[in-house]
């Protein structure tokens, strides 16, 4: 006959000294604390009832212990709280969690915890918060949670669930936060991409019930469905958060989401929902942010949107408004953030706006087409640090007002009719990291001020008439002094690429991605992010005698040259590597085996044996190939050593109408190896 033994404090400290090994992965110095020396209730993170020294809460946080949950954890009977965040565990979450029928809190946020949860935990009736974001969970929310009366908050967000959120919540009166964003959750079952069905949203009916709900996310969930005013209208009033962004849900936004009066955050961005903005938005006051970008709306942005004088976000961006920017958000003077690019909206920026909404940090009014000026009241602005005013119709030159936007992190003018000279005065904007002034009608020469911009990382003065000189070699002394600037562009448009990202592309410059080497440097085939096609990636030998200097000179060299059997430089990066070093590397275009187009009327070759000089080059790269490896990997042509400088240039003489001298392009580079000869080449070009 087996006997009961009642627990005790005695049992609570046999079960903690079983939990530690398992919980810190058996390291002994992890809890020091936790020794002989000390009564237990004393122990770092373990807190004690005052009646009868039970273990009531278990708190430990931050930590990279890498340990699992033991089921000794079901010995600890008077616990009430759970907290383990952020502290590495792995494995499940153990059944035996079930048994803590006081428990009130389990937190066990930010780890990386797989499996389902435990049906026991069924049993944790008392149970007020779970929450359990931010691990590797994976399978359906259960439906057994609605059993849970006492539940106040439920957050599984950043997991890997998946099937349908379950109408039982509904159940739960008492919910007040409801966080499922972020997972795979929708109504597919076990598949968790494609597109939403129409009965996604259904569960949101059943949550008429929770009329304490305060929070609801449901974001970045692949959730379909048709967003009707009935669900809309059945949502509690309490309701402070509703996040329903980066989903697939139609349908319009509703005059009855103004029943809605305490939100302070309505999240729609990135879904498809269609019409306009309903004017009786205008009746939530009390809302902070209002994301409705990556959606179909379109009309004129409605002048109530200045009622809510409480913004300090708005983001209407990527949609179809049209119309001008309403004067009324002089009202928003609390507004940080303003979103309206990729839209159709016209006229001039009003001037006055930015004499109210002193602490605006963001604004972003590109592709769309405002006319007019830059605002001289942006020099109001002392803590914008982001202005992207690109691929709009601006004119005159850039205000000197701007001088005072001394937090200015990023300046994007790009393929604007500005122009005028670029003012010396952007020197001064010590913060700046990125400055694009391309595609305008600057003229003039390039101010020697900007080489004070230390934190600059990317520089993009293309396609602008500007002459004299350009001081390339301050630049990459700047850069290399800093270790902060990453791209120059005074010719084509490049993206801003960084070493650790070459060396990601590359797989850490594996030998198994190497197509080509020589004497300047080693060739690596790898995949950018920024690009949808493989690239070939140049990484110099700076050992080589010259090396640095001869980037440059091949940079200037090349970018007067343009012609279809040149490869396009893709970008480059001037840095150092992790260890301190000096790196620079060239992307190209990766191009598979390659004939190069044949002369218009040569039948005789460089080396005068009667061959075309495409055919003498096609045997060329069949050798390298050769040599190269055995297997099917491909190399590019700018790459191949055994081309010949005498053929570049008589090919290059007999396709003289196929080149192009770029009188912009001064900083691009190619493929050739040696300097002398791109000067010659550059010299037969212009001549």
């Amino acid at each position: 006959m087996a006997v009961h033994v009642p627990l005790s404090s005695e049992t609570d400290k046999i079960a903690l000294l079983a939990l530690t090994d398992k919980l810190t992965n058996g390291d002994p110095h992890a809890l020091p604390s936790w020794n002989q020396s000390l009564h237990f209730c004393a122990w770092e993170g373990v807190t004690c009832n005052n009646r009868q020294m039970r273990v009531s809460a278990l708190q430990l946080q931050n930590q990279d212990w890498g340990g699992t949950l033991a089921s000794s954890l079901e010995n600890l009977t008077s616990l009430r709280v759970i907290n383990l965040t952020n502290i590495n565990l792995h494995g499940e979450i153990p059944r035996e969690v079930g048994h803590l029928k006081r428990l009130q809190i389990l937190d066990l946020r930010t780890n990386n915890l797989r499996g389902k949860v435990p049906m026991e935990m069924i049993n944790c009736s008392s149970l007020e918060v779970i929450i359990l974001q931010y691990n590797n969970l994976t399978g359906k929310v259960p439906s057994w949670f609605g059993s849970l009366m006492q539940l106040t908050r439920l957050s599984l967000a950043y997991n890997s669930f998946v099937g349908s959120i379950p109408p039982s919540l509904g159940n739960v009166s008492s919910l007040e936060k409801l966080i499922l964003g972020r997972n795979h959750t929708s109504n597919f079952g076990s598949n968790r991409f494609g597109s939403g069905r129409a009965d996604d949203l259904d569960f949101l009916s059943s949550l008429e019930n929770c009329t304490q709900l305060q929070v609801l996310g449901i974001d970045n969930n692949y959730l379909g469905g048709l967003l009707t005013e009935d669900l809309i209208a059945n949502l509690s009033n309490s309701l402070v958060l509703l996040s329903m962004g980066s989903n697939q849900i139609s349908g319009r936004i509703f005059e009855g989401i103004r029943k809605l009066i305490n939100l302070q955050l309505l999240g729609m961005e990135n879904n498809s929902l269609e019409g306009t903005i309903p004017h009786l938005i205008g009746k939530l006051k009390n809302l902070v942010q209002l994301t409705l970008g990556g959606n179909k709306l379109f009309g004129n942005i409605p002048l109530v949107v200045g009622n809510l004088n409480m913004l300090s976000k708005l983001d209407l961006s990527s949609n179809k408004f049209e119309g001008f920017i309403p004067f009324t958000l002089v009202n928003c003077t609390k507004m940080e953030r303003f979103f309206a690019h990729d839209n159709n909206l016209s006229g001039n920026i009003p001037n006055q706006l930015f004499g109210y909404q002193r602490g605006l940090i963001e604004l972003s009014l590109d592709s769309n087409s405002f006319t007019g000026p830059i605002p001289s009241n942006l020099c109001k602005l002392n803590h914008l640090c982001i202005l992207h005013l690109q691929d709009n119709k601006l004119i005159g030159e850039i205000p000197m007002e701007l001088s005072g936007c001394s937090a200015l992190t990023e300046l994007i003018l790009e393929r604007n009719s500005f122009h005028g000279n670029i003012p010396s005065f952007l020197g001064s904007l010590l913060s700046l990291e990125i400055l694009d002034l391309s595609s305008n009608n600057f003229s003039n020469t390039i101010p020697h001020e900007l080489v004070n911009l230390t934190l600059l990382s990317s520089l993009n003065l293309s396609f602008n008439h500007l002459s004299g000189e350009v001081p390339v070699e301050e630049y990459l002394k700047t850069s290399q002094q800093y270790h902060s600037l990453e791209t120059i562009i005074f010719a084509y448009g490049y993206v801003k690429v960084f070493y650790g990202e070459l060396q990601q592309a590359t797989y850490g410059f594996s030998s198994s991605n190497l197509v080509g080497t020589g004497s300047s440097g080693f060739v690596y085939r790898g995949t950018l992010v920024h690009f949808k096609r493989p690239v070939a990636v140049k990484v110099l030998n700076l050992q080589r005698r010259g090396a640095s200097k001869s980037f440059v000179a091949e940079c200037r060299a090349l970018g007067k040259i343009m012609h279809r059997n040149l490869l396009s430089i893709l970008t480059y990066c001037s840095s150092v590597d992790y260890k301190g070093n000096d790196f620079k590397a060239i992307a190209f275009d990766f191009v598979t085996f390659h004939i190069l187009e044949p002369p218009p009327s040569s039948s005789v070759s460089p080396s005068g044996h009667g061959v075309p000089f495409y055919h003498a080059h096609h045997a060329a790269v069949n050798r390298g190939r050769e040599r190269q490896n055995d297997g099917q990997r491909s190399c590019p042509v700018a790459v191949e050593p055994w081309c010949t400088a005498a053929a570049l240039i008589c090919y290059l003489h007999h396709c003289l109408c196929d080149v192009v001298v770029s009188q912009r392009s001064c900083f691009v580079v190619a493929g050739s190896e040696d300097t002398t000869i791109l000067k010659l080449l550059l010299f037969h070009c212009q001549a």
